[in-house]
């Protein structure tokens, strides 16, 4: 009973931050399309998903951030 209770929780907590995180994901693709010297490059949703740790909570404002081989401004406002 125990884990059924844990693994509901769990599955709320994915279902309810997943949104949270799909604007960020689409500002983190912009981003690294338009640095400096990546030319234009895309990357996939799940890889984007990644480095919004990067480039939204482990960064500091004005600081590049190396993503993917590519400078990109940490995106904390």
């Amino acid at each position: 009973m125990k884990n059924m209770l844990m693994l509901g929780t769990s599955m709320m907590v994915l279902v309810w931050a997943s949104p949270a995180f799909a604007d960020k994901v689409d500002d983190v693709k912009k981003a690294i399309a338009e640095a400096p010297g990546c030319n234009n490059k895309t990357v996939s949703n799940s890889d984007a998903l990644r480095y919004v740790k990067d480039l939204f909570l482990k960064c500091t404002p004005g600081q590049e951030v190396e993503v993917d081989g590519c400078k990109v401004m940490c995106l904390k406002k």
